[in-house]
């Protein structure tokens, strides 16, 4: 807002680090997890600014507002909707549809294209573990059972992508809708000695 959209970001090429949720325990990390998910997607709140700004600013042209809308309307939305529609839709039309819908062609054609839409995200998903293990160095002799946890992660994406993206996301964006405002929540720290 301040520069009219009139900005350069330069990548700088730099080693970072971050720390990892570990709680004293497993499950008060998963529900740390949790937390933090819902925390970062409160950031909903910034959409509304941003559009209210927009409407105001006649410096930035129309076509840099609709980019900047629609990242910010399908990053928020599609985190909170996607992987539960993804999980609905296959079946939801089948079992609600009634007689009359599921005597249509496209009742029985829905299993076999929701099955290829799944393939083809299940391709994607193997895709980016691929590159994932390919930018990781290597394992060590002593930690190669590592390897089992590693892929089972993977494995359950399509679920922690619910439990722990959509969910929250859902709770937090209803919960300013309601005016239920949730303030900072700071994760708390825990170190592990290895």
């Amino acid at each position: 807002m301040k520069y009219n959209s009139d900005y350069l970001v330069t990548p700088m090429s730099y080693p970072i680090s971050m720390d990892a949720n570990l709680a004293s325990g497993k499950w008060q990390t998963l529900k740390n997890i949790y937390k933090q998910q819902r925390r970062w997607s409160y950031g909903v709140e910034n959409f509304a600014y941003i559009m209210f700004n927009f409407s105001k600013n006649k410096m930035i042209r129309f076509k840099e507002k609709l980019r900047i809308f629609l990242i910010n309307i399908d990053g928020y939305w599609s985190l909170a909707t996607n992987p539960i529609l993804i999980f609905l839709l296959g079946w939801m039309p089948v079992l609600l549809g009634g007689r009359e819908f599921n005597s249509t062609m496209l009742s029985f054609n829905l299993p076999y294209i929701t099955r290829n839409i799944m393939i083809i995200t299940m391709l994607n998903l193997v895709l980016s573990y691929m590159i994932a293990v390919s930018l990781m160095p290597a394992m060590p002799e002593r930690k190669r059972h590592k390897r089992i946890y590693h892929i089972l992660q993977w494995l359950l994406v399509p679920l922690t992508i619910t439990v722990f993206g959509a969910i929250p996301a859902l709770e937090a964006q209803t919960r300013l809708m309601l005016g239920k405002y949730m303030g900072f929540w700071v994760t708390p720290k825990h170190r592990e000695d290895n």
